[in-house]
């Protein structure tokens, strides 16, 4: 009688502890890994709504393509050397500070950016007017439409 009450005691702790070792494994493997960091670009302005920015800041040799960034971005940004979000133009030169966000887990991994800073560098440059051929001579593009 002795021994069956040990046999059984054994083959329940052992269990206790598969069960244990399993619920451990269970709830490390549905944690995300989560980093966060500041990192930047400087380029021309390309596309700017009141909550978006896309920034043109490379060139790709390789793949022979522009490198362009869209961020999203709070009404609360940070600017510098500029009043407005609306002062900035398609063309302008700006430097952009972002955060970036990944995540690791179960599901694979997600990045997501937001900006934070926007430095005003310089402004587009104006554009020429080109001159079209000589039958409309003295005519600009612009004033041609």
């Amino acid at each position: 009688m002795v021994k069956k009450l040990a046999v059984v005691m054994v083959v329940a702790f052992g269990l206790m502890g598969f069960a244990f070792i399993a619920s451990a494994k269970a709830e490390g493997a549905g944690k995300i890994k989560r980093t966060t960091e500041l990192k930047g670009i400087q380029g021309e302005v390309t596309w700017i709504k009141k909550d978006r920015i896309a920034v043109l800041y490379g060139y790709d040799n390789v793949k022979d393509m522009d490198n362009e960034m869209l961020l999203p971005f709070d009404k609360d940004i940070k600017l510098e050397h500029i009043n407005s979000v609306a002062d900035i133009v398609a063309g302008d030169t700006v430097a952009v500070q972002y955060e970036e966000v990944v995540e690791e887990g179960p599901d694979g991994r997600r990045a997501s950016r937001r900006a934070k800073v926007i430095s005003f560098i310089r402004p587009a440059p104006p554009k020429k007017p080109i001159k079209l051929d000589n039958d409309n001579e003295g005519q600009t593009l612009d004033s041609a439409q």
